[in-house]
């Protein structure tokens, strides 16, 4: 019995709306709208230090982007026969009859960072380690070859150099001004 009669409730307010609706009588059961009417709902209103903030990292992000630049690299591997010496081992190389060990072209994608005008760039050890070719696209779509100048597996950091002058660039900071508790951004 309570079902049913919560359900007659439910199925009368509905009735009673759509037909109050229905018969453009709406606004005499207690609504200001009808059901086709569009209502205006009112926006949240964000505070200005949001909007603020959000405006800065836009900003520096438009003013490094011209010195983020895209890495690819290129390197001769070469991949011993697993199978060599078992009756297998010519069945499985790609080089049949050779005995040589199968060498193959491998590229990689990574990027980094303008940090002078004349072409040095920092990246990561990882992208240029054992690198036979270096390409460096920059943020214009010009392209340039690299070469490396100096790279150090352990941190993982590595210096590259293109041929071209009048680069945007991002200076480096100084340590004397850098406090616990700043925010970083990192690009590239």
């Amino acid at each position: 019995i309570a079902v049913l009669l919560v359900g007659a409730f439910f199925a009368g307010i509905l009735s009673a709306t759509v037909g109050a609706n229905w018969l453009g009588a709406g606004d005499r059961v207690g609504s200001t709208a009808s059901a086709t009417e569009a209502v205006a709902v009112a926006e949240p209103a964000v505070p200005p230090s949001v909007l603020d903030f959000e405006a800065s990292f836009i900003s520096i992000a438009e003013s490094v982007n011209p010195a983020v630049v895209q890495i690819r690299s290129e390197r001769v591997v070469t991949r011993a026969n697993p199978f060599e010496n078992t009756p297998f081992g010519d069945f499985f190389n790609q080089n049949p009859g050779n005995g040589q060990d199968n060498e193959f072209r491998s590229q990689a994608l990574g990027s980094g960072v303008l940090v002078r005008a004349d072409g040095y760039i920092v990246t990561n050890d990882h992208v240029i380690r054992d690198a036979d070719d270096l390409e460096v696209k920059l943020f214009d779509g010009e392209f340039y070859d690299a070469e490396v100048v100096g790279s150090d597996r352990d941190s993982d950091l590595a210096v590259i150099r293109i041929k071209a002058d009048n680069l945007p660039s991002v200076p480096f900071g100084k340590i004397e001004d850098v406090r616990v508790g700043q925010w970083v951004m990192a690009f590239g």
